[in-house]
């Protein structure tokens, strides 16, 4: 097994809840919004992020302008041999 990381965008408004389970400044839509990505990408939270800029991040079929962050996982993958 290695260790990989993968980095992401996403809003930052969703960092308090994605870092520190922290869901008090969202909207319960906005928890789903996010859960439902992370299900999508198929990760489990992530370890850390950063300041990434101002850009769009596409939901479903709408495209959102916002402050995002670049968010980073950590999974372990099995090494074929």
């Amino acid at each position: 097994m290695i260790l990989v990381t993968y980095k992401e965008l996403a809003p930052s408004h969703w960092a308090p809840y994605l870092i520190n389970n922290d869901d008090s400044g969202l909207e319960s839509y906005e928890v789903r919004q996010c859960l439902d990505w992370l299900t999508r990408l198929g990760y489990s939270t992530p370890v850390s992020c950063e300041d990434y800029g101002i850009g769009r991040f596409k939901f479903g079929s709408e495209w959102l302008q916002c402050d995002l962050q670049e968010y980073t996982f950590c999974q372990n993958e099995k090494v074929e041999q």
